[in-house]
């Protein structure tokens, strides 16, 4: 499927567009809107999770979890979907990173207390536990990317170890205590980037063995292109002037240097009193040098049982343990699994599937 066969796909009105077009209709008169709701049959309104607040207010959690959208058994991390038009605006939070592209057209957004309007090209980045909602009631086009929390972490460790607006962006929100909500790129008519939103569209229909891994590739080069070419481009919530780049470079070199790096290193390297740089890191994190230094190992050493055969007294030595049965305490505390328990299970729920029909 090429990407002029895939925007005729998008630009068709799937059967809960339909749906979601004849009630914003009917809202319109009391009258018609009984009618229409009269029509509606409920069962298959909630077998098709189509929503319909009208009829059942509380048809959608306020809080949306990974278990909402990614298969716990499927080793995918990144979902690409199409905002169906007239969606019921409601106000919900996610677990996992979100970001929105506008295709076409325009899309009005609450994000928080700021009311903000997205045009052809915008890409909003939206945190975890960031309240927002979303209007698209014309036939402007948003493609919505979804990304698991673990995902950004295993990118920042294997990828992005600059110090770029991107790296802050997220470095800021899995480590810092408040963290920023959301941030806009305009990259207006960049050929590439739409390009690119595109064909990691394809590649989610196509639901291979291949595609998780090549949409991971995708993301990453999503993420240098908007750094390469659009960083002067991006818009903070009106509450945020700019990053907050100092902490972010802090966390940035602490994340980098994880193996063996000290408090005495970090104070050294921003010419910091080993106090003061001790009282920064826990008013930044909330945590102490020494608890985030060990969230930072052992979130690595997840990372490597996932991905690698590496015994475990070497992921030990990688990380900066020198003595794996302190290792082992450590993970099973965090995990209530032991790193052998922890790989064993990450095996068994990515297994490769049968090839996908499309």
């Amino acid at each position: 499927m090429n990407r002029k066969m895939i925007l005729n796909y998008l630009n068709e009105y799937n059967e809960h567009e339909q749906f979601y077009m004849n009630y914003h209709e009917a809202a319109k008169s009391p009258d018609t809107l009984k009618a229409f709701l009269d029509s509606v049959d409920k069962d298959y309104v909630l077998s098709q999770h189509i929503l319909v607040f009208d009829l059942f207010p509380d048809q959608v959690p306020e809080e949306w979890s990974d278990d909402l959208f990614f298969d716990k058994n499927d080793s995918k991390s990144i979902l690409v979907r199409k905002h169906y038009r007239y969606t019921p605006a409601f106000n919900h939070l996610n677990v996992f990173f979100e970001m929105k592209y506008v295709l076409r057209g325009t899309c009005s957004m609450t994000i928080g207390n700021d009311s903000i309007t997205l045009s052809k090209g915008d890409l909003c980045m939206l945190s975890p536990a960031t309240m927002h909602s979303v209007s698209v009631f014309d036939d402007s086009m948003v493609i919505n990317i979804l990304i698991r929390h673990s995902t950004l972490e295993d990118i920042l460790f294997n990828v992005l170890r600059d110090q770029s607006i991107i790296s802050a962006f997220f470095l800021d929100n899995i480590y810092a205590k408040k963290h920023l909500e959301y941030m806009i790129f305009h990259t207006n008519d960049d050929c590439d980037i739409r390009n690119l939103v595109l064909d990691m569209y394809v590649e989610e229909i196509r639901k291979d063995f291949y595609s998780s891994s090549i949409l991971n590739s995708m993301l990453i080069i999503l993420f240098a292109q908007l750094t390469r070419n659009h960083r002067k481009t991006v818009d903070f919530s009106p509450t945020v002037k700019k990053l907050p780049l100092g902490n972010t470079n802090l966390l940035s070199y602490i994340q980098n240097h994880y193996q063996g790096v000290t408090l005495s290193d970090v104070a050294r390297e921003f010419s910091y009193d080993t106090a003061y740089c001790s009282r920064l890191i826990k008013s930044i994190t909330g945590q102490s040098f020494s608890n985030l230094l060990r969230d930072i190992r052992l979130k690595r050493a997840e990372i490597m049982l996932q991905s690698t055969n590496m015994p475990i007294s070497q992921i030990s030595r990688t990380i900066g343990y020198e003595n794996p049965e302190a290792f082992i305490r450590a993970f099973r505390k965090r995990t209530d699994m032991t790193p052998s328990q922890y790989r064993n299970k990450g095996n068994v729920e990515h297994q490769e599937p049968a090839p996908a029909e499309y």
